[in-house]
């Protein structure tokens, strides 16, 4: 008479079609990657680039003068806006900070996360009456 052996049932726990098993912890959890989102300020909010609009205000007689206004929202301390006006035009502060002007450039150096100047321009000429390039930093301002 012969025996069969039968082989060893395992203890295994039975997997149930579909479902998922966590795997083996085997140490400190991975670090997750770097993140390519934008800065975060200290408040929370994304910190965004600065920007500025431009816009005429008003003309003057026989439209030799203009008055313009930029209005900054900057997000930061301290802002610079620089305009570039025809040749021999003269600009004038009105509101906000003086102007600096060397030959067709004019700078305006404010501070504050937001802010508004406004200039008059006297042309000694027909000229259009809003400068040729607008600028809050090196980003153009809009509006022109």
């Amino acid at each position: 008479m012969t025996t069969a052996t039968s082989a060893p049932v395992s203890a295994a726990p039975r997997r149930t079609p579909g479902a998922q098993t966590a795997p083996p912890s085997s140490g400190p959890a991975a670090t997750p990657p770097a993140s390519s989102a934008p800065a975060r300020t200290p408040e929370g909010t994304t910190a965004a680039e600065p920007t500025a609009r431009y816009s005429t205000v008003s003309v003057g007689a026989l439209a030799l003068s203009y008055r313009g206004e930029v209005v900054v929202d900057h997000g930061g301390d301290a802002w610079t806006v620089t305009i570039t006006v025809p040749l021999l035009a003269v600009v004038t502060g009105v509101d906000g900070p003086a102007p600096n002007q060397s030959g067709t450039t004019v700078t305006f150096a404010g501070s504050g996360a937001a802010g508004r100047l406004v200039f008059d321009v006297k042309l000694n000429a027909l000229a259009p009456t809003k400068p040729s390039s607008c600028h809050i930093g090196t980003t153009p301002c809009a509006g022109l």
